[in-house]
């Protein structure tokens, strides 16, 4: 019976013997430095302790935390609501309190996800007052409304997933 031909061939008999070689060595190099960096590779099963993912989930918390701003800020510059009214122009947008900022860790019995973890925070809606829709874009801004954000977050696969 004749061998069957899936249109693919084998690389390493068209490559120089030079190639092949070059090939081992640099997998031999990752893996040598793979070994060195371990902040590269995810924590070990033993290393998930609670101050281990309390901490990576802190981390983890602030980055978005940061992300907020960045879009507080874009809020701020693009999408502020305008409304005439008698005593002028109000001007509003959707901020965040980073300083509300409060973090929960909570073990799950699913391997997949060993840990959820709770981020709370408040959403805050801003205002300004002003003559014209430009002064009233310039401020001072005042917080109207405090609203209370809670996001879950899992950990898988040695990392946290929204």
């Amino acid at each position: 019976m004749p061998a069957l031909h899936t249109g693919r061939q084998d690389k390493r008999e068209r490559a120089p013997a030079g190639a092949v070689l070059w090939d081992g060595a640099a997998l031999g190099l990752t893996a040598l430095l793979l070994a060195f960096l371990p902040a590269v590779r995810a924590a070990p099963a033993a290393d998930l302790t609670g101050a281990f993912v309390v901490e990576s989930f802190d981390a983890f918390s602030r980055q978005w935390m940061e992300k907020l701003s960045r879009a507080q800020s874009y809020r701020r510059s693009n999408r502020m609501r305008f409304e005439k009214t008698p005593r002028g122009f109000l001007a509003e947008y959707v901020g965040y309190d980073l300083a509300s900022r409060q973090i929960r860790v909570k073990p799950t019995d699913s391997r997949p996800t060993p840990f959820i973890g709770v981020l709370t925070y408040n959403e805050t809606v801003l205002r300004s007052f002003g003559r014209s829709r430009e002064k009233a874009a310039q401020g001072p801004f005042t917080v109207v409304e405090t609203r209370p954000v809670m996001e879950v977050f899992r950990y898988s696969a040695g990392r946290w997933e929204y």
